[in-house]
């Protein structure tokens, strides 16, 4: 997120939209305790050796992982 630069004094109408940008961008962010649900057709990971993974799922709920 970007934010414009703060006035040179306290502005309520500035304040006021500023907590509103951070309050909207805060609900995208996933929460502790939260499910993650992704609606994108695959997960990308790394593993420790630092090799990538694309994970998806089929119709059927089967998993599979594809080397990158």
């Amino acid at each position: 997120m970007i934010l414009a630069k703060a006035p040179d004094g306290y502005n309520q109408p500035d304040q006021e939209d500023t907590r509103f940008l951070i309050t909207q961008a805060d609900k995208q962010n996933v929460k502790k305790g939260d499910d993650i649900y992704f609606t994108r057709n695959r997960l990308i990971i790394a593993s420790p050796d630092g090799a990538r993974w694309a994970l998806s799922v089929d119709n059927a709920g089967a998993l599979t992982a594809v080397a990158l």
